[in-house]
């Protein structure tokens, strides 16, 4: 166990974790909130409503380029002081975004808040691992991916009142007043995880051979795989489900924004019966189940899809099925993946998180590419997502356990 692991810290309360899964929340809110103003946001700015949402491209790649450059400054200056930058940064792209008048800055302001954002995605994942023990850094995370999927629950109807009442830049004054209340939880809650003694110089060379390390430890790699997988196959739902629901089955607006709510609000209800479950059933064995019955859910939805695509009753329920077996897999393989480096946990937990988003963002757009008007195609690339996410797990478990190494803290 490492030094800077303490289960007991006097700051491990629900604050805390609480300021950290508003963090964690950042990308879900800055992508959701905005989404029912586009139209109004391009016609505003002059251009066309494709332009506007060519900024969400751009805020995915500055949220992943920040993840990469997070590791590396966190084991240098430290991780409140980064996580502080990272969200001042963040809060002064937002701001920017209610002062532009043309497309340039808005695209600008957009790729800034996601480099800044990064922040709240990766330095949580770096205090969780090294404040707790693998077991109730698992719960911990899985309670943080709860709080993450309030926002998109919340953010689209949300911004679709902001936008009828107050206009689309509203939109953006309310994403800086939450980050604003939110900085102001981490400079008080969140403490620093690394000390001055363990942090290291900020090297090109040195930071790069860390990273080559990671990716040459197999069980580790496979874990990340594993990892990246997973989330791949929640985007591609995220991406597919209007379609799905509105275009396929015919439903309302407002009816998919139900059933969306409602897989998202699963997602919720499993994480709290995983919590509950893990420290009698173990990380691992939980992790394994949720993968399997999300493979399990997919490939049946693949079978109603290809024998009966009208039905929407048992696709919505098989929807909902293999969203809630996610909860049992995001947060589970997470402190697994994140327990392994040891001293390298910063520059672990960025390759994690970029691996995640450059993973679902190949698959999301190869499957909207094949997608066109064929409803199979969204299942079928969560199925095959699952699939192998299982067995790089499988092989990453296996050859921990045959004694490549040995995973700290494992139960």
């Amino acid at each position: 166990m490492s030094a800077t692991r303490t289960p007991g810290h006097r700051q491990s309360g629900w604050f805390m974790i609480l300021i950290l899964g508003l963090l964690t929340g950042f990308d879900a809110l800055a992508i959701d909130m905005y989404l029912p103003a586009i139209s109004v946001i391009a016609g505003d700015l002059g251009v066309m409503p494709a332009d506007v949402q060519s900024s969400l491209s751009v805020f995915l790649v500055g949220l992943a380029l920040g993840q990469f450059l997070m590791g590396p400054i966190a084991d240098r200056f430290g991780r409140r002081a980064t996580l502080i930058g990272g969200v001042a940064l963040f809060l002064a792209a937002t701001f920017a975004i209610v002062q532009v008048t043309g497309l340039t800055g808005f695209l600008t302001a957009r790729f800034l808040q996601g480099l800044g954002g990064a922040a709240g995605v990766v330095i949580p994942r770096m205090v969780v691992s090294e404040m707790f023990d693998r077991r109730r850094a698992a719960r911990v995370f899985a309670t943080l991916m709860q709080i993450m999927m309030i926002a998109p629950v919340a953010a689209p109807p949300l911004g679709g009142l902001l936008l009828d009442a107050l206009g689309w830049r509203s939109i953006f004054w309310t994403i800086g007043i939450v980050g604003t209340l939110s900085l102001l939880g981490a400079i008080r809650a969140v403490p620093e995880t690394l000390p001055p003694a363990k942090r290291r110089p900020l090297r090109l060379g040195s930071t790069a051979a860390g990273y080559l390390a990671l990716l040459r430890d197999p069980v580790f790699a496979l874990a990340t795989l594993a990892g990246s997988l997973i989330i791949s196959g929640l985007f591609v739902y995220i991406g597919a489900s209007a379609f799905l629901f509105i275009e396929h089955f015919g439903l309302s607006p407002q009816a998919y924004s139900l059933i969306f709510a409602g897989a998202s609000l699963s997602l919720v209800l499993a994480g709290r019966i995983n919590n509950m479950l893990l420290d009698r059933v173990g990380e691992e064995r939980l992790l394994t189940f949720g993968l399997t019955a999300y493979v399990a859910s997919v490939s049946a939805l693949v079978l109603l899809f290809a024998v009966a695509p009208a039905a929407l009753v048992p696709g919505a329920l098989l929807i909902v099925a293999s969203m809630s077996s996610l909860s049992f897999a995001v947060g589970n393989i997470t402190a697994i993946a994140l327990d392994r480096p040891g001293e390298q946990s910063g520059l672990a937990s960025s390759l994690f998180g970029t691996a995640q988003y450059a993973f679902a963002g190949v698959i999301g757009t190869v499957a909207a590419a094949l997608q066109h008007d064929n409803a199979l195609v969204p299942p079928v690339a969560m199925m095959a997502c699952g699939l192998s996410a299982l067995i790089a797990w499988r092989l990453s478990r296996a050859l921990s356990r045959s004694g490549h190494g040995a995973l700290r803290g494992a139960s």
